[in-house]
């Protein structure tokens, strides 16, 4: 699934680049990347085309959903009041929005029905269930399960790896492009070995770098999502009562100058990196991007991978230099297009895709069409 996916972002690229002639807005190459390994897990399909029908469709919805459930965006969710107020557009939209979210969802379903009928059917989560006697699960319930799946990562995923992608096409970019680049070399001396491995491991100490510091100094979910406190605790000498609603502000420890010193506000995976080029040795919470504790994103380990994987291919296969007439915004926080929203949306740029080894790069991606040819089902 990684490495299939993984592929396909550099198939496309390196079709729709024009080998580094043409700039290209890189974002729904790796929404695709994100949304597809949700798929694939959960339904066993995916869709080839950047631009699918339903691939746009769930995108579109699911970040105007996560839009209304931002914690800052819908006042009707603190004050019960506005929901019984004629002509509530928040309401209406939101049924909508359901409405359609639901058509989809059942048409995956469906697809994956038909799939175990005729035999053809890819292992994932809703096939293990609806072929489970004893779960014996409806279809409400199974939809249910795979919602929360496909909902979480599909957004900042490709928020993060967007707009990494985005600081590393800066001229003080380039630099750590470059780093990362001898740093593969050196730990891959045969760089189609790092294809290979891309999904399996991550040992290039200078992609863990750039992966860390582009989850800590984007924070996609500034606010992370609302916890409830257990018991009264006590901050700074003031109580916080039991069952407190808590908003854990992501975005500012993560740029806590007392905690990453004086360069906290600046895009720099060498923070991560020692004098010997080795990876800092982990010491507690190295960013609260994935949230902390009990409550902390159960999908680290998988976004990690996803966010390792892609960036080992391109930069093996690209030297990424920013559009002059639509660079990156690359401040921590006016990058993202609407303040509101639950997860960060990165303000569209283009970048320019400048093949390094031609021979090499179609070497690697022959080798992965053939590894995946028949991975798993795109949607008919």
């Amino acid at each position: 699934m990684f490495d299939l996916e993984s592929y396909c972002i550099v198939r496309d690229l390196e079709r729709d680049s024009g080998k580094g002639m043409k700039e290209l807005n890189i974002r729904p190459y790796l929404q695709r990347y994100a949304l597809n390994t949700t798929l694939t897990l959960c339904y066993g399909i995916r869709m080839d085309s950047v631009w699918d029908d339903m691939l746009r469709e769930i995108l579109e919805v699911g970040s105007a959903i996560s839009l209304l459930r931002s914690a800052s965006e819908n006042y009707q969710d603190y004050i019960p009041l506005l929901r019984w107020m004629p002509n509530n557009e928040k309401t209406a939209r939101s049924k909508n929005l359901r409405a359609r979210r639901d058509k989809y969802l059942d048409e995956l379903l469906d697809k994956v029905r038909q799939m175990i009928k005729e035999g053809t059917d890819k292992p994932c989560i809703s096939a293990a269930i609806l072929k489970d006697e004893e779960t014996k699960l409806t279809g409400v319930e199974v939809s249910s399960i795979c919602l929360s799946l496909v909902s979480g990562g599909f957004e900042t995923i490709p928020g993060t790896l967007t707009s990494c992608i985005g600081s590393l096409s800066t001229k003080d970019g380039q630099v750590f492009q470059d780093k990362a680049y001898e740093d593969i070399k050196r730990c891959y001396p045969d760089v189609k070995d790092a294809w290979r491995q891309a999904y399996q491991e991550e040992k290039v100490p200078w992609v863990n770098a750039i992966v860390k510091e582009a989850a800590r100094y984007y924070t996609v979910s500034a606010l992370s999502l609302p916890r409830k406190t257990i018991t009264d605790m006590d901050w700074n000498g003031v109580t916080i009562p039991a069952k407190t609603m808590v908003l854990i502000n992501a975005q500012a420890a993560n740029h806590d100058v007392s905690h990453f010193g004086p360069s906290a506000s600046k895009f720099d995976p060498s923070r991560f990196i020692d004098t010997d080029g080795n990876e800092v040795p982990y010491q507690g919470i190295q960013h609260f991007s994935f949230g902390a504790g009990s409550r902390a994103c159960s999908g680290q380990l998988i976004a990690s991978r996803l966010l390792y994987a892609a960036l080992i291919r391109i930069l093996t296969s690209y030297k990424i230099v920013a559009s002059e007439t639509e660079p990156p915004n690359t401040d921590y926080v006016e990058y993202n297009q609407f303040k509101t929203a639950l997860v960060a949306i990165p303000r569209d740029f283009k970048v320019r895709l400048v093949p390094r080894e031609g021979k090499i790069n179609e070497a690697c991606l022959a080798e992965a069409e053939e590894r995946t040819k028949f991975a798993y089902t795109t949607k008919a």
